[in-house]
């Protein structure tokens, strides 16, 4: 069993001058956001969305927006997930700016579960500006038998922490890889517990869940 950070994934982020610029998702008002939900209608809503946040082990408040954006919220610190399976952390903004800007922030994006060769492969990735550190990402990976009632993930890692030592690095990154036992198909999701400023959030889940046919307990 291996891991490495050798690996970069395109389109985490834009960098100019050293800052990143991205856009700062924000609810501007009653419309861009579901209106306020009890937890049984919010968990209900996320069980749809492909990216999701594990809502019993999440930290701050979590908001969901109509297009299906996920806005998590701790002390000045502010996570946005959207559909793509990318998302930013940063300030918490003030009233009314929803306008893109340069930011000290951060920007991530998971990368595929897939088969090289003989052996499986997952990973995300995250980049920040200075202003932004410490910062890192936790990453899990879990699988179940590929049926369709195959609805209980166990644990194939632990939190894998990123690359970046003390997290004082513009890129951390995660690649996981171990060899495939058997060819036997199985389901992988992924999850991750991306930080800005040494604030750590998710739990965020893919649930892409692919298939693929490499057995790592065979």
């Amino acid at each position: 069993m291996q891991w490495s950070g050798a690996r970069a994934l395109v389109g985490a982020a834009s960098l100019a001058a050293g800052v990143l610029v991205m856009g700062v998702a924000v609810p501007a008002s009653a419309d861009a956001v579901s209106d306020p939900a009890t937890q049984d209608e919010l968990t209900a809503e996320m069980d749809t969305l492909r990216y999701q946040v594990k809502l019993d082990e999440a930290a701050g408040d979590v908001q969901i927006q109509n297009d299906g954006t996920i806005v998590q919220t701790i002390d000045e610190q502010q996570m946005v997930l959207e559909q793509d399976g990318s998302w930013t952390i940063n300030d918490v903004p003030t009233e009314g700016q929803i306008t893109p800007q340069f930011v000290s922030g951060c920007a991530g994006s998971f990368g595929d579960v897939l088969r090289v060769r003989n052996y499986l492969q997952g990973s995300a990735t995250q980049t920040c500006a200075e202003g932004a550190y410490p910062q890192w990402i936790h990453y899990q990976l879990r699988s179940t038998c590929a049926g369709p009632l195959c609805i209980i993930f166990s644990n194939e890692t632990g939190r894998i922490r990123s690359n970046n030592g003390l997290g004082y690095s513009r890129v951390a990154n995660v690649t996981y890889t171990e060899d495939c036992e058997s060819s036997g198909n199985r389901k992988y999701s992924q999850i991750v517990w991306p930080a800005g400023k040494g604030v750590e959030f998710g739990p965020v889940v893919d649930r892409d869940e692919p298939i693929v046919g490499c057995d790592l307990n065979a």
